[in-house]
């Protein structure tokens, strides 16, 4: 929560050494991972950085939507890779077929 906060009033730089702080001693913490990512990617425009978070967190955490959405976002928008942002909504619709509507809604646009 403080990493957040300290991105709010501006210091990124604040804010990454709490991630970096976090992601050392809880290194299997996906939403560390997932917010690492988020702030590579929107504050630091860091893509390699990004990307690997991004595929960190769904590893550390393969039953949690919401960031293989975040992974095919930044592959669609930000990258404009349509087949690797298809590959991850396609991995993570076999990982949680209990979820599966939620994957089709987004493959429905390729």
């Amino acid at each position: 929560e403080l990493s957040n906060h300290l991105k709010l009033v501006g210091d990124k730089d604040a804010s990454l050494a709490v991630l970096e702080f976090m992601e050392e001693w809880w290194p299997m913490n996906a939403i560390v991972a997932n917010n690492l990512a988020q702030l590579y990617l929107y504050e630091f425009k860091n893509y390699i950085l990004a990307e690997k978070y991004l595929l960190e967190a769904i590893k550390r955490q393969t039953t949690q939507v919401v960031f293989y959405l975040n992974a095919y976002e930044f592959y669609r928008y930000v990258l404009k890779d349509d087949a690797k942002a298809k590959a991850v909504l396609e991995e993570g619709k076999k990982v949680n077929p209990g979820d599966a509507p939620a994957f089709d809604k987004y493959l429905e646009s390729f």
